[in-house]
């Protein structure tokens, strides 16, 4: 059978723009991030793909091996991925608190008996951080969801707040002004309220720098290049533009700041980032050290930063900010998800973006 098939493909000229090359491309970028995908599978699609480019270049060969294993691609991939490409939208359930209150982002401005702060936020690793930190900090405070399906963090009122279209943002509306970006934010409240999570320079000079310091080292690098490998592998990839040369890239840079913070951890003496205290460093930092496996970052090695997750992801107000808005256990891989629930988030995820074309 699989003889007789490859010989209809004898002669067949692949155009530049031929839809099979096209399908074949994406299916091969689908095959490595889709966990449930033999390593197996993985070859065939790979196989398939440079086979198909050979033909490209020499038409009137036959391309009897891939095709071979493009069928076995059908027979074996497509049942496989048919299950994570039955729906690309999840129900998300809003997380609750007693500390937490949700309005509607149109009413962000009102004041509140409740609390003085407003967070504007969606469930992400820089989202999630201010949560974190008003459970951290025993602090009441309510929150709206910046809805990404609406493209809310584009429109004319959110940009007023934050020029650069992202989250989070927070409103204080006892001082009538706005903060955005994670690292300011973190640093404004905790200011404001004077919290040992950031102490001021006259509660302890040394520790502030050393907060500052690791704070700004978590928004300019750890977060940046974590989202990168996330974006590559698990949306650019996902949509069938796998760069190989990107994910490569900023993979080894995630998991250099990923050993940065083990190295840290085993320095400092633990258990948390700079010694016995829990501070803003460490809210910084964990959603995104947590997502090491969404960025397909082996960590298995980092003993005392896998020790400090497993024991942040207990802390109760750690546990608490990862469902406000809502949880995305996915992210963060197993146990914290199941595979159906990875597999849905994939195609949810994926889909929330939309990769530029090449021109």
């Amino acid at each position: 059978l699989v003889i007789s098939l490859s010989k209809v493909f004898v002669g067949f000229r692949w155009s530049k723009g031929s839809t099979s090359t096209k399908i074949l491309i994406w299916l091969r970028g689908q095959t490595n991030n889709i966990p449930t995908c033999s390593n197996d599978v993985t070859s065939l699609i790979n196989l398939a793909y440079q086979g198909f480019i050979s033909a490209k270049a020499n038409p009137t060969a036959m391309p009897t091996t891939p095709i071979a294993a493009f069928l076995g691609l059908v027979f074996c991939w497509l049942p496989l991925r048919a299950s994570s490409l039955s729906s690309t939208k999840m129900s998300r359930v809003f997380g609750t608190s007693p500390l937490a209150r949700q309005i509607n982002f149109s009413d962000a401005w009102k004041a509140s008996s409740h609390s003085r702060f407003c967070c504007l936020t969606y469930a992400t690793q820089n989202g999630w951080k201010m949560p974190i930190l008003f459970e951290e900090l025993g602090m009441p405070y309510d929150w709206a969801l910046v809805d990404f399906s609406k493209n809310e963090q584009k429109s004319p009122e959110f940009l007023k707040i934050n020029p650069n279209g992202r989250i989070p943002a927070l409103i204080d509306r006892e001082k009538n002004v706005t903060v955005a970006e994670s690292g300011a934010i973190l640093e404004y409240v905790c200011e404001e309220l004077q919290s040992p999570l950031f102490p001021s320079k006259e509660m302890d000079l040394q520790q502030h720098l050393n907060c500052k310091q690791w704070l700004y080292w978590q928004v300019s690098g750890q977060g940046p290049m974590m989202g990168q490998s996330m974006y590559f592998n698990r949306i650019a990839a996902t949509q069938g533009n796998r760069d190989e040369f990107s994910i490569l890239r900023f993979g080894t840079e995630a998991r250099r700041c990923l050993q940065m913070l083990n190295d840290q951890l085993e320095a400092s003496g633990g258990p948390f980032v700079l010694g016995r205290d829990c501070t803003v460093v460490d809210i910084a930092c964990f959603a995104y050290a947590a997502s090491a496996y969404w960025a397909c970052v082996d960590t298995s090695k980092m003993k005392h930063l896998n020790d400090w997750l497993k024991m942040l992801h207990k802390r109760p107000s750690f546990k608490t900010g990862l469902t406000i808005p809502f949880a995305r256990p996915a992210f963060f891989g197993p146990p914290y998800a199941t595979e159906e629930e990875i597999q849905t988030e994939i195609g949810a995820n994926s889909a929330q973006f939309k990769i530029p074309e090449k021109k």
